[in-house]
């Protein structure tokens, strides 16, 4: 969050919006990544709860090729839409194209070696090895850092292509981590010489309607991102850009806790532990949303402030984009456990051809809306209601094909979170509009949405056999405290 604060001001809010939507053209054109990265979890992650690792190095290494030989495909088409959106379609300042240039061909080597690296990070989530992934993202937090404190004293480069290089060489050289330590501690996971026709084959088709998730979901994301360039440049999307920070950033809160939870859903569906599976789902969802909840809660509340103290000075909209978009991460945090269950059954081509169709009503529905005269937001306004629809047709298809019980769902979890949401927020919203002082007021909301929250999901998000769990590790903590001091 105080990198972007340091790269805005570096940047200035043009630059800082082009290098956003140069970005998202890129994303937008590299959405293979995090489909195929799913695809090679989920296969990883069932043989290992088969527990049969025999067929682990032959599967590593297909995956590896498939990697391989998209990275370059997608390299090449990219070349060519990517220097034609940028040059015919894009609303930059004439003398920072070519900037914006290399900017795009900088990024898209970073997909590139992105891509062909996946199937390692892939395989330290599979194998649960969640201390390593948070260490690399510090690891990663702390070279961005350092990057925008030089980025900010210098004064020979120009600082857009300066900041894309220096993310460039970042993110690959943390790649590479990924490599050597699974070179070093994963013994059944290195890369052969080797073609299985008929693995090549399983691992396309899979990875194949995944693809058009993934594309149906760039395309709600970032490419409204290029329509909002479009028509309102690039001091709007800046505004967005900072919006996605925040967004990121809360994000970031739980997303070790999801990824702890992705390999069990799978292991459990791999052994028929269909009850262990499903419980998995519905818990893991609720308390997804209750982690995030608590961070997001004061963020709306108070993001003016927030953004003042961390920005200084924002452009239009960033407000208004900054709270729609949390309550997106909200909704969709009660998806994502919905999601890798579907992956794990592998009974994805329906799906992922209904819900990919859903999301990408996004595009036509922000040109409309747009084109009529709407501001900017309306499109985080269509995403959001089409994350609503989305969440109930994953419901649909796992009750059909699980057996999940939405009725269970529903009391479980939608009726629990929306109790804890209504009440908790009262507290924290009084105190917001009754104390004057900036930072008493930014304390005061911040400590007693926490407190209110805390309560709520104890009495009323938690049922009785989870607070009874709960009170005993509580007890068992203090127990050893005491004994150790």
């Amino acid at each position: 969050m105080y990198v972007s604060r340091i790269v805005l001001k570096a940047l200035g809010v043009d630059d800082f919006g082009i290098y956003s939507v140069v970005g998202s053209i890129v994303t937008m054109l590299s959405f293979m990544t995090s489909a195929l990265s799913t695809t090679t979890q989920r296969f990883i992650s069932y043989e290992l709860g088969n527990k049969t690792t025999k067929g682990l190095v032959k599967l590593f290494s297909m995956a590896v090729n498939v990697h391989i030989i998209l990275a370059v495909l997608i390299l090449f088409v990219s070349e060519i839409i990517g220097v034609w959106v940028i040059n015919t379609k894009l609303n930059i300042p004439v003398d920072r194209l070519d900037a914006a240039l290399i900017v795009f061909h900088l990024s898209l080597f970073t997909v590139f070696v992105n891509i062909v690296i996946t199937p390692y990070n892939a395989a330290i989530i599979s194998y649960e090895r969640m201390g390593v992934v948070a260490w690399l993202s510090i690891i990663e937090s702390l070279f961005k850092l350092s990057g925008a404190f030089y980025l900010a004293y210098n004064s020979d480069i120009d600082n857009l292509i300066l900041y894309a290089s220096t993310l460039a060489l970042i993110s690959v050289f943390i790649k590479l981590l990924n490599i050597v330590y699974c070179h070093c501690f994963l013994k059944d996971i290195y890369f052969k010489l080797i073609w299985e026709h008929s693995l090549f084959r399983s691992l396309l088709i899979f990875s194949g309607w995944s693809l058009w998730g993934g594309l149906a979901y760039v395309l709600m994301v970032h490419g409204v991102n290029i329509l909002i360039n479009i028509f309102f440049g690039p001091v709007v999307n800046a505004a967005r850009a900072i919006a996605n920070q925040v967004q990121g950033a809360v994000l970031q809160f739980s997303s070790s806790f999801q990824m702890a939870m992705n390999p069990q859903i799978v292991k459990n569906f791999a052994i028929s532990d269909f009850t262990q599976m499903k419980q998995i789902v519905i818990y893991g969802a609720k308390y997804t949303y209750f982690l995030l909840l608590m961070l997001i809660v004061p963020v709306i509340i108070e993001t003016e402030l927030i953004l003042k103290l961390w920005l200084g000075e924002f452009p239009e909209y960033t407000i208004i984009f900054v709270r729609l978009m949390l309550l997106v991460v909200l909704i969709e945090s009660l998806s994502n456990t919905l999601m890798v269950a579907m992956q794990a059954t592998g009974r994805i081509a329906l799906y992922q051809t209904v819900v990919g169709g859903i999301l990408i009503l996004n595009l036509p529905l922000s040109y409309f809306f747009l084109s009529s005269g709407y501001p900017p937001y309306i499109t985080i306004i269509i995403g959001f209601a089409l994350s609503c629809f989305t969440l109930v047709i994953r419901l649909l298809f796992l009750r059909n094909i699980i057996s999940l019980d939405i009725k269970d769902f529903f009391y479980k979890v939608i009726v629990k979170i929306f109790l804890v949401t209504a009440i908790s927020i009262l507290g924290p919203t009084f105190i917001h509009h009754n104390v004057d002082d900036d930072f008493i007021r930014l304390f005061s909301v911040f400590s007693s949405s926490t407190v209110m929250i805390l309560i709520m999901i104890y009495f009323v998000g938690l049922e009785k056999l989870e607070q009874k769990f709960l009170y005993d590790k509580i007890k068992m903590i203090q127990h050893k405290f005491k004994r150790d001091n």
